[in-house]
């Protein structure tokens, strides 16, 4: 039975802040628990991921944002997504323009049934999107999106 969007989103918003609290009180070893260079802030709202399964055809799948670093990001997801794997996140805000954020998926971590927790390593942001279709030949100032199209392919 298909959930109503407002109870996708409470259910999506409770088990975000499951998350939170657990990360806080979580035991693993300092070098394990935490190698970002850069803070990562808080940071929630629905978004979409274009991505390309097995390098193939474009989808565009809804996601909500977890947190947000100047190198990085992580959504919330119902798909499990490849490491290496080229990314582009879509995130509309009220009051301003779409803005695009392209990437690497870095990891993915199972966290309940058919949710993801995946983290992007960012390598282009603005305002205009990354991918018109799924990547063939990258733009020359795109050597990141060559070799995660290599990784995939591999």
């Amino acid at each position: 039975m298909l959930q109503a969007p407002e109870t996708i989103r409470e259910s999506l918003n409770a088990l975000l802040e499951t998350l939170d609290s657990t990360a806080g009180t979580n035991q693993e070893a300092p070098a394990r628990r935490n190698r970002r260079v850069r803070l990562r802030r808080a940071f929630r709202t629905e978004c979409a991921v274009k991505c390309f399964p097995g390098g193939g055809s474009m989808q565009t799948l809804p996601a909500v944002t977890r947190n947000i670093s100047y190198r990085g990001m992580s959504v919330l997801i119902q798909a499990e997504l490849i490491c290496g794997q080229p990314v582009e996140v879509r995130i509309d805000l009220p009051d301003q323009e779409p803005t695009y954020v392209a990437g690497v998926v870095a990891f993915r971590r199972k966290v309940q049934q058919d949710h993801f927790e995946t983290g992007f390593q960012i390598q282009a942001a603005g305002p205009r999107p990354v991918f018109d279709g799924p990547p063939v030949t990258p733009a020359p100032d795109q050597d990141w999106l060559a070799e995660a199209l290599t990784t995939v392919d591999q």
